[in-house]
């Protein structure tokens, strides 16, 4: 009972080596340490301005999230406010909405874009407000800088457009830029 010490204790500051094969890994489902959920989100949106017969003013702020930690998966969404007027219309048009978004980066230059969007707007500029629905896919140029990206981007709404739908064409311009 007063032995000095007992063999089948090990000291701790004797801890064994570990080679590098016996460290454990990360698997694919967990987070590399120091990567927390705010160094993958980011900042930014759309600004639409259209000056002629029809003057446009838009904006789409939005937050995205980076899936692949290098910003070559990307999704997100936000809201959507667009002022439209026509020269010679007794009154202007409010709409509301909101997005949602992915973007894949598939070579160092090259975007492929689906957006979904919900959109409430007053129909020919009368009080009846309407509920529209798109779906845009295509794809477009992407330009990445060390914490964001710029995009632009060519899109096709594939559902279809009644004649009461707030887009004209089903082909859409969108250009964006995130931090």
């Amino acid at each position: 009972m007063l032995s000095p010490g007992l063999w089948a204790q090990i000291d701790r500051t004797e801890q064994p080596n570990r080679d590098e094969t016996d460290s454990p890994t990360l698997g694919e489902d967990q987070e590399e340490p120091g990567v927390s959920v705010w160094d993958r989100l980011m900042f930014g949106g759309d600004l639409n301005l259209w000056f002629g017969n029809v003057t446009v003013i838009g904006v789409s702020p939005a937050v995205a999230y980076d899936v692949s930690l290098d910003q070559k998966f990307i999704i997100g969404g936000g809201p959507i406010y667009q002022y439209t007027n026509w020269v010679g219309s007794p009154g202007d048009s409010h709409m509301f909405g909101l997005r949602n978004f992915a973007m894949l980066t598939v070579f160092d230059f090259l975007l492929v874009m689906g957006q979904y969007e919900w959109l409430n707007y007053n129909y020919q500029n009368d009080n009846t407000r309407l509920n529209s629905h798109a779906l845009f896919l295509g794809g477009g140029y992407v330009e990445h800088f060390d914490s964001g990206f710029f995009y632009l981007a060519f899109l096709y709404n594939v559902l279809p457009m009644g004649q009461d739908s707030p887009y004209f064409y089903p082909f859409d311009i969108r250009t964006g830029i995130f931090f």
